[in-house]
Order: C-alpha cells, then sequence, then structure tokens
C-alpha cells in the first residue's frame, strides 16, 4: 500500500517492529500525527527552529508564529538586530 505524503514506514526501536506507515517523514509534526510540517526555512521564515509539535521557537529578536516580527524592543522593523529598551 502507498502512505500519505506526510508518512512513511518505519520500525519501533523498542520493540524492532516494523510500522507500515506509521512514522513522520522529515519535518512532519507532532510524531503520529504529521500534520504539520515545520523546517526553519518555511515555518519559521529562516529566523527559528522547530519543536517536536511543529510549531516555532524564533531566534533572539524575532517574534510570531513564523518569526517574522520583531520581539518586544527589537529595532528596525524586518531587521530585528538592534535591543533598544525604555526601562
Amino acid at each position: 500500500c502507498l502512505c500519505d505524503a506526510q508518512f512513511e514506514d518505519g520500525q519501533d526501536y523498542a520493540t524492532g517492529a516494523f510500522i507500515a506507515c506509521g512514522v513522520c517523514k522529515d519535518n512532519y509534526y507532532p510524531e503520529g500525527e504529521c500534520s504539520r510540517y515545520c523546517t526553519r526555512d518555511t515555518r519559521c521564515s529562516g529566523y527559528g527552529r522547530c519543536t517536536e509539535e511543529g510549531y516555532c521557537i524564533c531566534d533572539e529578536g524575532r517574534d510570531g508564529d513564523d518569526c517574522l516580527s520583531c520581539a518586544k524592543d527589537y529595532y528596525p522593523a524586518g531587521d530585528c538586530t538592534v535591543y533598544c529598551s525604555t526601562d
């Protein structure tokens, strides 16, 4: 049989048993569901890394679901490399 696009055949590492279409292909999350595609360059716009759930943890100075916004007190917009707090 053919697996859905986000799944592939795999192996249960605890038992060694073969699992047909039961493992996420690379960059699909969360394991077992495989419904969210995430890479640094796609979902995180080149400014973060993917969690095991397929969400972004943004680099310093970045914020937002896709890491395109500047975090609080980071400037200029789009670059987000200068930290400046008024506190």
